[in-house]
């Protein structure tokens, strides 16, 4: 149990030092980055609410055109497409006229 808690401090420890460490690296101005990252917030909103609605505006005509396409589908299945036959299918007799095709 003891160890336990003593690997416990110690990884507490090492998360800590390279938190630290990551604070202090040269050349990285952390408090630089936060700046710019707060002063990009209102441009990351503004372009937000400039797309979010963007697709309402095609809303319409796409459930016009997809009603549009279901009903011909329904319209075409009931009348156009070839009925198969009526008993079973010889597989081997379709792959034996494919081949002759050829």
């Amino acid at each position: 149990m003891r160890l336990l808690i003593l690997g416990a401090v110690g990884l507490v420890a090492a998360a800590s030092m390279t938190a630290l460490l990551a604070q202090t690296v040269d050349g990285i101005d952390v408090q630089a980055i936060k700046k710019r990252s707060a002063d990009l917030q209102a441009d990351a909103e503004a372009f937000v609410d400039q797309i979010k609605d963007r697709g309402d505006a095609f809303r319409e005509e796409a459930v016009t055109v997809r009603d549009s396409g279901m009903e011909n589908m329904r319209r075409v299945a009931a009348t156009d497409l070839p009925k198969g036959p009526a008993g079973a299918v010889d597989f081997d007799e379709i792959v034996q006229g494919a081949a002759t095709n050829a």
